[in-house]
């Protein structure tokens, strides 16, 4: 949009204002998921196992984790409703891959934060990702 003075704005081209239309109409009409992945998109991951190793590691002294025995601290954000998120650290959008970089190396992505690297597979890191995903 143009402004031609302070108090009046000229409409964008009906063109651009179809083709928004139809992208719109699009995205509802194939279903299309604005969220991130699901847990079923997590390829090789176990949800089940995901906990498990979220409990062996002892993400719970620092977060909050529904679903995780004792993961009731607020050192470390909470992980509640992690499907629904759309970064990672503040910085990172919210996927498989960022979430298991982030899982694998946080200091790699932001040096000198609060999350340690912890010595986790990469098995275990698919697991937690997969289990952060079922979270809704």
């Amino acid at each position: 949009m143009r402004l031609t003075s302070p108090f009046e704005v000229v409409a964008p081209p009906l063109a651009l204002v179809a083709c928004a239309l139809v992208l719109i109409g699009s995205a509802c009409a194939t279903g299309a998921d604005p969220r991130p992945q699901s847990p079923a998109l997590v390829a090789g991951g176990s949800p089940d196992a995901g906990r498990e190793a979220i409990v062996e590691a002892g993400c719970g002294s620092c977060h909050r984790i529904a679903g995780v025995p004792n993961a009731h601290a607020m050192v470390g954000p909470p992980l509640d409703a992690w499907s629904r998120r759309a970064f990672i650290a503040g910085t990172l959008p919210n996927s498989e891959t960022n979430l298991a970089a982030w899982i694998a190396d946080p200091q790699a992505i932001r040096p000198g934060s609060a999350m340690p690297t912890l010595d986790l597979t990469d098995q275990e890191v698919r697991d937690i990702v997969a289990y952060l995903f079922s979270l809704d």
